[in-house]
């Protein structure tokens, strides 16, 4: 051979120099191009120090060659990463590698003599082992996934490989086992997939896992003919909570509804949770009935309701939860679980637009609705593009009904459907940020008209501008307020705005802030609908507010809920002792009026005394 020839030469010239026999290995061509191990043996007749004669015998050794090779490879091999064991024919253990201990923690002396049970977890099953067994008899090998349990008591799982070693007459003489903890490996791929597939926060299926088990539970509805419902539910407020007592809190009230999902739900059924405060339950399609269902239905979601109506334990203070529902049943037709989904989504807001901790189910009407709300945003856009709004105001009355302030109160003038109110397009006007620039307007408007009347020679009331979470929040509110101001040249005096506390409470340092720039302007500020949002006497002493106006809910049934009397009663004697003025809402009798006048109140707003009027109007009836 080539890499042999130049050491052979040399070493045999050597050897002969030196008159010494020779006995050496070297490889060999022979005529048909293979490769050969020959031992070389040569001896020298010597004569006067003078070689007469070399004689010897060459012998093939390529078999020894392969099987020193072979028995090198195998001592390599058995010394591997891998845990190596061999048995005999009856499966007692007759040899171990270092790899076995250090993964198993049996020693060799342990082990030997004694059967691979010594293993067992216990965890597998008679099917399994009858597999494993018709593998290894068939074809003589098996090859798969074991659970085992070290010496510890741990159970890991190892990929193993089992083959037989059989002699000159077909029979298994012994067995080799070869085998690797996999257990990292599996720990890694549960990662992987617990990162694609749940939410990390509260350990539920995402919408990734929750489309792939639905489009399963829709094919498998549709071929046995059943129906099935998915829930969509929203936490009301969760954003206030989450912004007023920081994310950890929020996140703490996320794994707790998420652990009271799981509680009230069937191992069949799925909760999800979508991202920030929504949540999905799907669940199993069992019924041939789709009234059925529906009852099944609203029965879970009004458990789920209950159960989120509890109180929740968080930061050692307690905190009530409502939450909104949406409820669809499928399959429906040919629709995917996404547009399944997307109805479920637009039944839980008509529970929020119904007033929230509340259960709707969806059906084809709210379909329809919802493509009117899409035509109702852009006709919004329209009209602020082409100057669609008016301002009504409605006068805040003293207990000799003399108008003393008034309150500007947005109209859409809508070319088809008329004049709408704020609740028909102000919910639509904050959801897709058009409320700024509507906001923007009402107080130029606002602003304008005291100028209006001041120039006509009318001595002009106070008028107070109701403000949006969102148009609080701008970091540039309060120039845009004296921006108002200072283009019409009125008193700032005669402006106020009002907040309801939801506003207030997001972020207390900015709202302070604000406030305080507001105030030394000259701006009032009211607190509106109080009562009905996080009230809190600590708030109420930071904010440097001028009146509490008493939401129109506790006024209604004044007279008829003694809790009501009670709460409106509290507020005015709170106010008194506060230094803040106090207007009850939405005033309607004169029993109402009576009982007010009674409490203490002095100051008062409803239909009883009028109805928001135009600003011509409003000046020919109260300036």
């Amino acid at each position: 051979h080539e890499d042999d020839r130049a050491t052979a030469v040399a070493f045999c010239a050597e050897e002969t120099r030196n008159l010494r026999n020779h006995d050496f290995e070297y490889r060999m061509i022979t005529a048909d191009n293979r490769c050969i191990w020959l031992r070389d043996y040569v001896h020298l007749t010597v004569d006067n120090g003078e070689v007469t004669e070399m004689s010897g015998f060459i012998i093939d050794i390529t078999k020894q060659k392969q099987a020193e090779e072979q028995l090198r490879l195998a001592a390599t091999t058995f010394e591997s990463q891998q845990g190596i064991m061999i048995t005999d024919k009856n499966f007692k253990i007759l040899q171990v590698n270092k790899a076995f201990t250090e993964i198993t923690g049996y020693s060799q002396e342990e082990v030997l003599g004694k059967n691979p049970r010594i293993l067992n977890s216990g965890l597998h099953d008679k099917v399994y082992f009858q597999d494993f067994w018709k593998q290894l008899t068939t074809n003589g090998r098996f090859e798969g996934e074991v659970l085992n349990r070290r010496k510890n008591g741990e159970i890991y799982p190892e990929w193993q490989t089992i083959t037989a070693v059989k002699n000159d007459t077909g029979e298994a003489s012994h067995y080799v086992s070869v085998f690797t903890d996999i257990t990292e490996k599996k720990d890694a791929e549960g990662k992987i997939h617990a990162m694609a597939f749940y939410d990390p926060l509260t350990k539920l299926p995402n919408r990734r896992l929750l489309l792939d088990r639905f489009d399963q539970e829709l094919s498998t509805a549709k071929r046995h003919k059943q129906f099935g419902a998915v829930i969509f539910l929203d936490l009301d407020h969760f954003k206030l909570l989450n912004d007023s007592q920081g994310h950890l809190v929020g996140d703490e009230l996320l794994i707790q509804v998420a652990n009271r999902l799981v509680s009230v739900l069937r191992e069949e059924d799925t909760p999800a949770r979508l991202g920030g405060d929504e949540f999905v339950v799907l669940l199993h399609a069992n019924s041939e009935s789709l009234s059925t269902v529906a009852d099944q239905a609203w029965v879970v979601a009004d458990k789920i309701k209950v159960k989120l109506n509890e109180p929740f334990m968080l930061n050692q203070y307690q905190h009530q939860l409502s939450t909104s529902i949406g409820i669809t049943l499928f399959p429906d037709n040919h629709k995917s679980p996404a547009m399944i989904l997307q109805q479920a989504d637009t039944a839980m807001y008509r529970s929020k637009a119904s007033g929230r901790n509340a259960i709707s189910f969806f059906h084809p009407s709210m379909q329809e609705a919802a493509d009117l709300r899409l035509n109702l945003e852009q006709d919004l856009r329209n009209a602020i593009d082409n100057g669609r709004f008016m301002l009504c105001y409605q006068p805040q009355v003293d207990a000799s009904g003399t108008a003393i302030s008034a309150e500007a109160l947005i109209r859409w003038e809508h070319q088809v459907k008329g004049t709408l109110l704020p609740m028909d397009f102000i919910p639509i006007a904050e959801e897709s940020n058009l409320i700024l620039g509507i906001g923007r307007w009402v107080f130029l408007e606002a602003c304008n008209q005291i100028k209006a009347w001041q120039d006509a020679g009318i001595k002009p009331p106070h008028i107070s501008v109701n403000v949006s979470s969102r148009q609080f929040r701008q970091n540039d509110f309060v120039d845009q307020v004296k921006y108002a101001i200072d283009s019409s040249g009125i008193a700032a005096h005669l402006l106020g705005i009002e907040l309801t506390e939801s506003v207030m409470i997001v972020d207390i340092n900015d709202t302070v802030a604000k406030m305080k720039a507001l105030k030394a302007l000259g701006i009032s500020i009211a607190v509106d609908d109080f009562g009905t949002g996080y009230s809190s006497l600590i708030y109420l002493k930071q904010l440097p507010i001028d009146a509490l106006k008493i939401d129109q809910g506790f006024v209604r049934d004044i007279l008829t809920d003694a809790s009501d009397a009670i709460i409106v009663e509290t507020i005015i004697i709170m106010a008194q002792h506060l230094n803040l003025s106090v207007v009850a809402e939405g005033v309607e009798t004169a029993e109402q009026l009576t009982l007010l006048k009674q409490q203490g109140c002095l100051a008062f707003q409803g239909y009883y005394f009028s109805r928001p009027l135009p600003a011509a109007d409003y000046a020919e009836k109260y300036l």
